[in-house]
């Protein structure tokens, strides 16, 4: 089953494949917060970045995550 799930990952990121300086939105504490991807694993088929999050108010922080359809916190995913 999870191979199952990492493969319609992988194939979903294929017609739309992270790229270094794209915007997408990170989940933090049930929010969606502006993050830039700043490398891309692309041996992942998961999804896997690495990010720098803006959460307002606060320093930006680098943190790798993996993609996600819907927002989860930990995950990155498109806006």
């Amino acid at each position: 089953m999870k191979s199952t799930k990492t493969l319609k990952i992988f194939q979903k990121l294929q017609a739309r494949p992270p790229t270094i300086g794209l915007t997408v939105h990170y989940g933090m504490k049930g929010i969606a917060r502006a993050a830039i991807i700043s490398e891309v694993d692309h041996l992942s088929l998961a999804g896997k970045v690495h990010l720098t999050v803006f959460p307002p108010g606060e320093p930006p922080f680098p943190v790798d995550a993996r993609y996600s359809e819907k927002l989860r916190n930990g995950f990155w995913t498109w806006p």
